[in-house]
């Protein structure tokens, strides 16, 4: 794999217009004014950003969420923003006839990725990148819900995200499925329980456990499941590393965003 940097031109020409304009009426120009544009894509009310949310605030960035379960509609082109975020779910991506918007994403994300545009995807998300790929998603050897190990590949040093993690670390899982790997795909992160744990394709980065999470949102997750409520107990345990982990890598994808995209060539 041949990793290169490239300047994201949409963020770059955006940019370079508003220095044109401040120039034309007197001002100075600033080519790093106008903040990256982020679309997240929910599919459950309860699927939230997190941490993830949190950083992209107090980073400046122009948020848009797309609330897919209340019936709003995908944005018409994915080149509209600098970074897509597919968010997790309740469902299963073959629930289409349930969930009308899963038949339509994967498109969406097919062609963000043509384009070139980052997009990271979350659980669900990650197992839609897949279906965006051609290739299906299956069962995992186990389904996980709680706190789990996962340990990063040997090609994950070259993997930019993941700079300075461990090479193991504990993160929230709730999931019973997985992705296949697409064709080129680089596995970045795995486990015994579940073999594709993260895997970067192109300009995409899938994480099937929820690096987002944060105290709150897991207690939301949990407050009407009594059976579960020691997952969220055991937040005081491992959040603060989880936390300190999912910081590094948005500093790592954020420091790409706003000036290079990140992508593979074969």
């Amino acid at each position: 794999m041949l990793f290169y940097l490239r300047l994201r031109p949409s963020f770059f020409a955006r940019n370079v217009y508003f220095g044109i304009i401040c120039l034309a009426q007197g001002g100075e120009a600033h080519i790093n004014a106008m903040a990256p544009r982020v679309a997240v894509l929910l599919h459950t009310e309860t699927e939230k950003p997190g941490s993830l949310a949190d950083f992209l605030t107090a980073h400046g960035a122009e948020i848009s969420y797309i609330a897919l379960y209340a019936g709003h509609p995908l944005p018409p082109d994915p080149r509209a923003f600098d970074l897509i975020v597919v968010m997790g779910g309740t469902m299963n991506v073959y629930e289409t006839a349930a969930f009308p918007f899963l038949r339509d994403e994967p498109d969406f994300i097919a062609r963000a990725m043509a384009a070139h545009i980052p997009v990271l995807g979350i659980c669900l998300g990650a197992q839609l990148i897949a279906l965006a790929c051609g290739v299906p998603v299956i069962k995992s050897p186990q389904p996980e819900v709680g706190w789990f190990s996962v340990t990063l590949t040997p090609d994950a040093t070259h993997e930019p995200a993941f700079s300075g993690f461990p090479p193991s670390f504990t993160v929230l899982q709730w999931h019973e499925d997985m992705a296949t790997l697409p064709a080129g795909a680089v596995l970045l992160a795995t486990s015994q329980a579940c073999p594709h744990q993260a895997y970067r394709i192109g300009s995409a980065l899938a994480l099937q456990f929820h690096i987002e999470m944060t105290h709150p949102l897991l207690q939301e997750w949990t407050a009407d499941k009594p059976h579960l409520q020691g997952i969220a107990d055991d937040f005081a345990q491992h959040g603060p590393t989880l936390l300190q982990l999912a910081t590094r890598l948005y500093e790592n994808l954020w420091s790409r965003l706003v000036t290079h995209d990140h992508t593979t060539e074969a």
